[in-house]
């Protein structure tokens, strides 16, 4: 038995397929047309009605219309070539004027805050020592022993160079001594911290205790709760710092917890929370 034929088209049915055909080709085109109508909104109003015609018969595909009339819209929308609209446009880069305005701005409002020192210092030194290393010196000068701030008891071990000399770096307002309670034998030093200035109110002094590998290892730092719960004033200043001691780089120092320590104090005093969140943005 022969296999019967393949039945064969009609007209009809070939106009159909070539129409519909042509009609999803022209699909392609429906929402860049319909950006273009709306960029253009009625400035053009002879262009733009033609352009809402095209959307239209493009839009709804049982509003049938002549083969012709497909091809003319087909060859009219290559002309404008609409078809670029279907890639991303590269962004523009803003202007140098733009971005310095932008930077100033944001600059004039983080350094009206009293918090504005620490508020840099914690956005830009993590990646500064991971870039160029801890600000301590690794090869310090030695000092004459009638200079060196710390002078420990007999029986307490050497302080290292290292510490001696971030001790005389400091700025006066930090009063650094040795705890004369420290246990002997220890290898590690117990520091008593106060801050004397006149613009901030007194507080309690803290206790950081920095290791014999200082500073490979960091410094640790003790509010003592029997002197930081007394009262709110002093506990916010007790949860700011540790805050602060939990956002702090791996390798920090001694330096860096003190100024830690004093703008814990200085956002206890302001009125406003800082502004660290601002930079960092």
């Amino acid at each position: 038995q022969q296999p019967s034929p393949a039945p064969v088209m009609s007209s009809s049915q070939v106009e159909e397929a070539a129409y519909m055909e042509k009609l999803r080709r022209l699909k392609k085109y429906v929402v860049p047309l319909g950006r273009m109508i709306q960029r253009i909104g009625n400035d053009d109003g002879e262009k733009s009605k033609k352009m809402k015609q095209l959307y239209d018969m493009l839009q709804n595909p049982t509003r049938r219309m002549p083969m012709e009339t497909l091809i003319k819209c087909e060859k009219v929308l290559e002309r404008l070539e609409i078809q670029r609209d279907n890639e991303a446009e590269a962004p523009v880069p803003p202007s140098m004027e733009t971005c310095t305005a932008a930077l100033e701005e944001v600059l004039a409002t983080v350094l009206k805050s009293p918090c504005a020192a620490h508020t840099l210092h914690r956005t830009l030194s993590p990646a500064l020592s991971v870039l160029l290393g801890p600000t301590y010196s690794t090869h310090p000068a030695t000092l004459a022993p009638a200079s060196r701030p710390l002078q420990p008891p007999p029986e307490t071990p050497d302080i290292s160079d290292i510490v001696q000399g971030e001790v005389a770096r400091l700025n006066a307002r930090f009063r650094i001594n040795l705890d004369c309670q420290m246990p002997p034998g220890s290898d590690e030093l117990t520091l008593i911290c106060q801050l004397d200035d006149p613009n901030l109110p007194c507080v309690p002094p803290i206790t950081l205790t920095v290791p014999a590998s200082y500073p490979d290892k960091p410094p640790r730092c003790h509010l003592l709760a029997v002197d930081y719960e007394s009262t709110e004033f002093l506990r916010s200043i007790r949860e700011s710092m540790s805050e602060r001691l939990q956002s702090m780089p791996p390798h920090c120092s001694l330096t860096m917890m003190l100024h830690s320590w004093e703008m814990s104090v200085r956002q206890a005093c302001s009125p406003q929370p800082p502004l660290i969140s601002t930079i960092a943005s």
